[in-house]
């Protein structure tokens, strides 16, 4: 069963032609914070009288959930490929450890100058600065794998801060922009405020709401149910035929 079905039951004793019919719609969650109902029943929308007050002060939004909801009840199947998710992954990966050794370097750097710096006018040099000039410096090892990084990732990806996203999250935003390419969709995901990405979570029932993101939060919720419905599908791409 999808998260909201519409069960149309025709009502046999109406005085009204025989077409006519009720529609009742079966919930399965929370329409504000998309806690699971144990049994699902016509007409129940709400989880507490805590959600059914937010609901009551914000009739707008949650008239318009509904009426999404109720155009969505059969909807079309949407398949990503698993193949593009680890490749962002793959590369937020390596952007990420990219600016930890680029980090190191330049600290490193930054105490060789200090040390030649105070030799040069005759300041002992403090033990710490030794230690941490000695214990800081990149190893072989480190030194090839920046130069990989380097030569391997654009200049452009190599200022970004990537956010690591889930699989879900990662799917929520490309379904919103999906036409973004791959460098395009690192730009965005670079860019979303923390508070955005703090609305693309599974919270525990009782949680606070923040009216502020309630439509994203509530979307993001629902976006995880067409996962778990297999509305939403992973696939791998095809494989591409040289001859």
């Amino acid at each position: 069963m999808s998260e909201l079905t519409v069960s149309v039951l025709a009502n046999k004793n109406s005085q009204l032609d025989t077409n006519s019919v009720t529609r009742l719609l079966i919930n399965t969650r929370c329409i504000v914070c998309g806690t699971a109902f144990p049994v699902s029943r016509a007409g129940k929308l709400y989880c507490s009288s805590r959600c059914k007050q937010f609901a009551y002060n914000h009739p707008n939004e949650i008239g318009q959930a509904l009426a999404r909801r109720e155009r969505g009840i059969n909807p079309t199947p949407i398949s990503f490929y698993i193949d593009d998710y680890n490749d962002y992954c793959s590369i937020q990966r390596m952007v990420k450890r990219f600016k930890e050794l680029e980090k190191k370097r330049k600290e490193w750097d930054a105490l060789s100058q200090e040390i030649k710096l105070s030799e040069n006018v005759g300041i002992p040099v403090r033990n710490y600065v030794w230690d941490h000039y000695v214990r800081d410096k990149l190893t072989g090892e480190e030194e090839s794998e920046l130069y990989h990084y380097q030569c391997n990732l654009d200049e452009y990806v190599q200022e970004l801060n990537i956010k690591e996203l889930s699989i879900e999250q990662w799917t929520f935003i490309k379904h919103q922009y999906p036409d973004l390419n791959m460098n395009e969709f690192f730009l965005l995901s670079a860019s979303l405020s923390s508070e955005f990405m703090n609305q693309l979570k599974l919270r525990e029932a009782g949680s606070e709401i923040d009216d502020q993101f309630y439509a994203i939060r509530n979307k993001f919720v629902n976006h995880c149910n067409l996962i778990a419905e297999g509305i939403i599908k992973f696939v791998n791409k095809p494989e591409v035929n040289k001859d």
